[in-house]
Formats: structure tokens, sequence, C-alpha cells
């Protein structure tokens, strides 16, 4: 995220250059506005949690660890990866899901799945308005182990309907935000977006069956 961040600064920056002419007539380029006050404080707040350690750990039934040690399904142990799910796969899999309650506008965009052994371990789902952030919604069939992302401090436990959750809070408003959501199967939903607030994208979890 902080990668993306300073990358957008630095081309908005490069591309608001303008030229100029010289006493002689030719273009020379003037030095390139510095970044707004709102994008430096937006790189001040990444640096500083990039900064912080992840939070490694258990919080309301997720146990947050480094990638490298967190397991794949079980159903795809020993594999080098799976395969892509079909429709047909998807649709009968308990791992199907729907989304009834959307922000005004959006509609589903994208959806794939993942498959090991036969089984379907993951439904992918992406929501978005034209223009706009997408929402994207993934039901695994894993856990309790999910990858460390954020310090604590920007993780909360919560319960939407009746579900143990984790709330990854953004860092500053508009920033990724995601939930961690405990399904009824032994595995887990996440839920994530940019340019949406906790509060909208807890409606959207709460909706999804």
């Amino acid at each position: 995220m902080m990668g993306t961040t300073l990358a957008l600064v630095a081309a908005a920056a490069f591309f608001a250059a303008r030229y100029a002419l010289s006493d002689n007539g030719n273009a020379v380029a003037q030095a390139p506005p510095a970044p707004a006050p709102q994008a430096l404080e937006m790189i001040r707040r990444s640096e500083a949690d990039k900064a912080k350690p992840k939070f490694i750990g258990d919080k309301n039934g997720f146990i947050f660890r480094e990638p490298r040690d967190v397991p794949p399904p079980a159903d795809c142990a020993g594999l080098t990866g799976g395969d892509k799910a079909t429709d047909t796969q998807i649709a009968a899999s308990p791992f199907n899901f729907s989304a009834a309650y959307l922000p005004p506008g959006m509609k589903e965009i994208f959806h794939t799945g993942n498959v090991c052994r036969g089984v379907v371990v993951a439904v992918t789902r992406s929501y978005s308005a034209s223009p706009g952030a997408p929402i994207t919604v993934m039901h695994i069939k894993n856990g309790p182990a999910v990858t460390a992302n954020a310090p604590e401090e920007r993780l909360q436990a919560i319960t939407i309907a009746g579900r143990p959750a984790v709330l990854q809070t953004p860092i500053f408003e508009g920033d990724y935000v995601e939930i961690l959501m405990k399904d009824s199967l032994g595995g887990y939903f996440t839920i994530s977006g940019t340019q949406i607030t906790p509060a909208e994208l807890q409606k959207v979890a709460e909706a999804v069956k």
C-alpha cells in the first residue's frame, strides 16, 4: 500500500510539471510542484504504520501469522497450486455466497474460484459502481491462521451477524479496510475495499450469506 501511495504522488508531481520559455525561446521544464499537504500527510501516516510491527497472535478466533507460517487449505496440501473453478463447481459449492446488500450503484463485475483435488477452496466476487473502487468478498476454506498485515492498534475484535470478526481499520480516510469474518463451515470470509467507511463495509459483511 505504501509503494502505491508513493507512486501515485510521484506520478502526479511528474505530470503536473509545466514548461516555460527561456530567454532564447527554448522550452525548459520547471520544477514540479511539491505534493499537496494532504498527500504528504498520507505518506507520513503510511510510513509510521509501516514502521510498526505487524500483530502476531490470536484475536477473536483468528491466528495472525507471518505469511510463511500460514498453511494452505488442507485440500491443497502438497500441491504447487490449484485450478480455476468452473461456474458449475462454484454454484454447487457450500462456499458459494451472495451479498444481499451493496452500496448504491454497485453490482457484481467479476467472480472466480479455486479448486484443489476437485474441492472448491475459495470463491471470490468483486462488486463496483462505474466509476468507483471495488469491494471484494472472498470465502475461503481455511483458517484460523491468517496473514498478519497490520499493527494491533488497527485490528478490532467485533461481532457481525453473530459471527466473530476482526476489522482492520484504514490508515487514513479512504485507505484499504478489511473485515475477516468466521463462517459456519470452518472457514472464513474476507470483505475488503478502499474509498469506503468501515461502517459501510460492515453493512456489506452483515448481508453476506
